[in-house]
């Protein structure tokens, strides 16, 4: 199956289930449990990518300090509001209280009174830094511990390679090594979105056979929750810093609209790449900026994720009737972040990252397939939410360089950062 099928597969396999529901009812239950496999099989798989994902960025991305403090700072803000985007919607509009039926577990109960919320003591939090060994910390897929481990390991493999304390050799293979592991949890979770239409089918079948028709009912919601968050991020975020930026809007979205358009259709920012930079290019933005921003920013210009992941989370949690307290949502926040670094060019990065955050706030994945079986419609806005994302942060970045007397753009002068 082609990643550009996957959407038509997933449609099929919605509507098969549908029907299998419909025909076979409450028998088919059993079923169900194909979908919570290949669910199980991501959490997995999803952590250690995770890791190798954090250390190779770590191997390779070499960007001075001014360099570095232009990008942290456009994608930090960015990332933000998109967080608050994603969590104001949910929080706002309730969307996940739309899709009936999933309130109550297979033996009848309410799923939120089985709920065991997280600790929120300072005491906890630290103590959850620290696993009691680095197998415990994959098994359990603590993305925090994961992710501190990757970032001292790779702070310290790169201290030793500026010090020539690493032979050039040696320092080859670290970074081969890190690429080898984040390749082939890359390819094995490749694997398990092949698999994705057959869990929808599962889960869906289950779904209706037991709920009836009605449990369908909300995915609109899901669906417009999803698509006016991204659609604030880009007219509202992104088309504020293009204001500041003192390039036409109709200019800008003259070069975006192919990259744009190729992101909806291939669902990938990273096979985007060549045609974002052209882009920029066409705005006369520096090499220097649109390297930075669009290409070692890759990792970071994750807003479509972000939004959809904060969304999604709460949606899945006010499905099940469980109430996320302020606690709880600003570890979302958190999670969030992290379980986006690297994850950009999966493809359903979004879905695969949902796995590690709904496992980290315990709460019940069965949701996830049936979501998947429209979520098609939102990697899309996604991977576009995510282009333009890069395209503005080198924008942003371009102006910056320009006003402080680097190398960015001469083309008229540079207003001064917007107050935050």
């Amino acid at each position: 199956m082609s990643k550009n099928s996957l959407g038509s597969n997933l449609l099929v396999a919605f509507g098969a289930g549908v029907g299998l529901g419909v025909l076979l009812g409450p028998s088919i239950a059993p079923f169900g449990e194909f979908g919570r496999v290949v669910i199980s099989l991501v959490k997995v798989l999803a952590g250690p990518f995770l890791f190798f994902s954090i250390l190779r960025a770590m191997l390779l991305s070499s960007i001075s300090r001014p360099d570095a403090r232009y990008l942290i700072t456009i994608t930090s803000i960015n990332a933000a509001l998109a967080l608050l985007i994603g969590l104001g919607i949910s929080n706002l509009f309730r969307p996940g209280t739309f899709l009936t039926g999933w309130s109550h577990g297979a033996d009848g109960r309410l799923v939120a009174t089985a709920w065991t919320p997280p600790t929120w003591s300072l005491q906890s939090w630290i103590q959850g830094l620290a696993p009691r060994s680095v197998l415990d910390a994959a098994i359990e897929n603590s993305v925090i511990s994961l992710a501190i481990g990757a970032v001292a390991l790779g702070a310290a493999t790169r201290a030793l390679m500026e010090s020539q304390g690493l032979s050039e050799a040696q320092a080859r293979l670290a970074v081969d090594l890190a690429e080898l592991g984040q390749r082939t949890f890359e390819k094995s979770l490749l694997w398990m979105v092949q698999l994705a239409p057959l869990a929808v089918m599962a889960v869906v079948a289950a779904a209706v056979g037991a709920k009836g028709l009605a449990s369908l009912g909300g995915l609109w919601a899901y669906l417009a929750a999803g698509a006016a968050g991204l659609g604030l991020q880009i007219g509202v975020v992104y088309l504020a810093w293009i204001r500041w930026a003192r390039i036409p809007l109709r200019t800008f979205w003259t070069a975006a609209r192919r990259p744009a358009s190729y992101s909806l259709g291939t669902n990938s920012s990273l096979a985007t790449l060549p045609l974002t930079l052209e882009a920029l290019d066409h705005l006369k933005v520096s090499r220097k900026a649109a390297t930075l921003g669009a290409c070692i920013g890759t990792n970071l210009n994750n807003d479509g994720i972000l939004l959809y992941e904060a969304m999604a989370v709460l949606f899945v949690a006010q499905a099940h009737g469980i109430e996320l307290g302020p606690g709880t949502q600003l570890q979302i926040v958190g999670l969030c972040w992290l379980a986006t670094v690297g994850i950009g060019g999966v493809p359903e990065a979004g879905f695969v990252s949902l796995s590690i955050i709904l496992t980290q706030i315990h709460l019940p994945l069965e949701l996830l397939p049936f979501l998947l079986s429209v979520d098609w419609v939102l990697a899309r806005l996604r991977s576009m939410t995510n282009v333009l994302s890069d395209m503005t942060t080198s924008i942003v970045i371009d102006r910056w360089m320009t006003r402080a007397g680097g190398t960015g753009s001469s083309a008229g002068p540079a207003p001064s950062p917007p107050a935050t």
